[in-house]
Order: C-alpha cells, then sequence, then structure tokens
C-alpha cells in the first residue's frame, strides 16, 4: 500500500468534508489531493501535517516507520505515572508475547509458513517490542520522578 492510498482510507473512514473544512482546503480540491488515482492534484507537506493534526492518528507515522524497517514506539506521559501503569504494562506486554506465541504456533502448525504468516508474525513480534519499549520507557520515567521527589526531600 502506498502512503496515497493509506491517506485516502483514512480521510474515507473520518468523512473528507469534515477533514477538508479542518484543513481550509475546498472539498472537491481535497478529495482529488487524496485520491490515488488522481495525478493532477498533490498533498503538499504542509498540508500532510495539517492532515496528520485533523486526523488524530498515528497511522502515517507508522507506515514511514515500517518503510525504513523500524516501528513506532510513544514517547512516555510523564504524568500520573503510578505502579499500576506500570503493572498494567508488565500484564500488556505478557499479553502481546502471547498473541506473538500464538501467531507463530499457528504459522508452524501445518508444517509449513507462508508470506502472509510471516507477516502476520512480524506485526505481533513488533506490537509485543512495542509493548516492551513502552515499559521501559514509562520506568524510567517513574525512576526520574522519585528521584526529582528525593532531591526535593533533600535525600539522596
Amino acid at each position: 500500500m502506498t502512503v496515497k492510498y493509506l491517506i485516502n482510507n483514512l480521510v474515507l473512514a473520518a468523512g473528507p468534508a469534515g477533514i477538508a473544512e479542518k484543513m481550509s482546503i475546498n472539498v472537491k480540491t481535497f478529495r482529488n489531493k487524496i485520491d490515488p488515482n488522481q495525478d493532477t492534484h498533490h498533498l503538499y507537506v504542509e498540508e500532510l501535517d495539517s492532515l496528520v493534526t485533523a486526523l488524530d492518528t498515528d497511522e502515517i507515522a507508522r507506515y514511514f516507520a515500517e518503510q525504513r524497517g523500524m516501528i513506532c514506539i510513544k514517547k512516555p506521559n510523564f504524568e500520573g505515572i503510578s505502579d499500576q501503569a506500570l503493572t498494567d504494562l508488565g500484564l500488556l506486554i505478557d499479553e502481546k508475547r502471547g498473541e506473538y506465541s500464538k501467531e507463530i504456533r499457528l504459522s508452524l502448525f501445518d508444517g509449513d509458513a507462508s508470506f502472509d504468516e510471516a507477516i502476520e508474525v512480524k506485526k505481533k513480534f513488533d506490537a509485543m517490542q512495542v509493548a516492551i519499549h513502552e515499559y521501559q520507557n514509562k520506568y524510567i520515567a517513574f525512576m526520574a520522578l522519585c528521584e526529582e521527589r528525593r532531591a526535593a526531600r533533600g535525600q539522596k
């Protein structure tokens, strides 16, 4: 899938008229810009930035990361980090690890792995890695907040 097809699908799902209005673009012109079969109109970088904001999605970032053989990982939110948040992320890691293991087991069940199965296994692995990195980032952020509190109290 090309980025134009991805953008077209995201906009169609969100409603092109509303997105065009948020971006202050004529609806017909906007539809031509996102139509993957249209070569007369082009989406400019500034418009792509506005589009991502209007769509409020990470899918386009994930697309570009995938094109570069990378994965997207959300930066930790330093507000509201708690033991419970860390526990929840730890459980999420176990959940993603289970999904990954299940996908491998299903792929190998018949003694033959297909290209599509390999893609699904990779997706599950990437999801597991994202969960692990999010946990690590949250833990480091949690530790930093604890250190700040200790420093504020004059403790080491």
